[in-house]
């Protein structure tokens, strides 16, 4: 993201770094941390065409064991 014309005002964001937080919580609660790199977390998402449904952890892991993504969307995360 960028902007063409910056304001000298401001500057609040509802945007983080989920892959910085996730490497944050590892180092400050590491069994927090892998609680959620384990725990599988429903999303569903009723459409009129279509009805979505997946399971994954809130962090997923690359085989190397680093962050590779963080998964979370207030939308559709389901009970």
């Amino acid at each position: 993201m960028h902007a063409l014309i910056p304001s000298s005002e401001g500057g609040e964001s509802l945007f983080a770094d989920g892959l910085a937080l996730a490497e944050h919580l590892r180092a400050a609660a590491p069994d927090a941390f892998a609680q959620l790199t384990r725990t599988a977390v429903p999303f569903s998402l009723s459409l009129p065409d279509a009805d979505l449904y997946a399971e994954r952890p809130l962090i997923q892991l690359s085989v190397r064991g680093e962050v590779a993504a963080v998964h979370y969307n207030s939308r559709s995360i389901a009970p």
